[in-house]
């Protein structure tokens, strides 16, 4: 699991969250040549900035057996996870006074996104990948979507959820920033229709169900 980039981007993201919470920089310093390593890995990992390595949204609730990502297309989640550690570690890099790593990272960063967004989203549609839960919200939270399309990809994700009686298919890796983008857009209404409702995968299924 830690070669997967949903995984293993803990190495840059949790140091990260550290120095948000606790405004110390000594974890950074610390752990700072293990991220550029972390991100030479994954540079190798990808094809002409697109990473397809890896589990995707593990154990999304689709019509197989739970396992490997049903609904969401692998290079979502891997490359979303990629472009969200590129800017993370030119944050830090600024933090810790690198400015030419700053640079460096966030140009990657760039490159990234513009690949990402050719690659998995369709205008058309204003949806990412096969427009599942995961695909829109992860590209929502991790700041992919470009400006002009963001109030359209989340009315997508809660159409897709109204449209489904409010069934959550979102996986491990998905769920949180499904939440998260709700959330963010004043949509705990839908939250709560979703995790009160007996009736499919979720906490009010789990009640019901003893």
């Amino acid at each position: 699991f830690r070669d997967s980039p949903e995984w293993g981007s803990n190495s840059i993201i949790m140091p990260w969250y550290m120095y948000e919470w606790y405004g110390d920089k000594q974890i950074l310093e610390q752990a700072y040549s293990m991220m550029q390593r972390y991100i030479t890995f994954l540079q190798s990992k990808s094809k002409n900035e697109i990473i397809y390595h890896g589990l995707g949204d593990w154990y999304d609730i689709g019509p197989k057996n739970p396992g490997n990502s049903q609904l969401t297309p692998r290079g979502i989640t891997a490359t979303a996870f990629y472009y969200y550690d590129l800017t993370i570690i030119s944050k830090i890099s600024n933090v810790l006074g690198k400015r030419e790593d700053a640079k460096k990272y966030a140009e990657m960063a760039s490159k990234v996104k513009t690949a990402y967004n050719k690659t998995f989203f369709t205008n058309t549609t204003k949806q990412y990948g096969s427009g599942s839960q995961t695909a829109n919200a992860i590209s929502v939270y991790m700041d992919l979507v470009e400006p002009q399309y963001k109030d359209s990809v989340v009315k997508n994700i809660v159409k897709e959820l109204e449209e489904h009686n409010n069934k959550l298919s979102a996986g491990d890796i998905g769920y949180r920033y499904l939440l998260r983008v709700l959330d963010d857009n004043d949509r705990s209404d839908v939250i709560y229709n979703m995790n009160s409702n007996p009736d499919v995968p979720g906490y009010g299924y789990q009640l019901a169900k003893g």
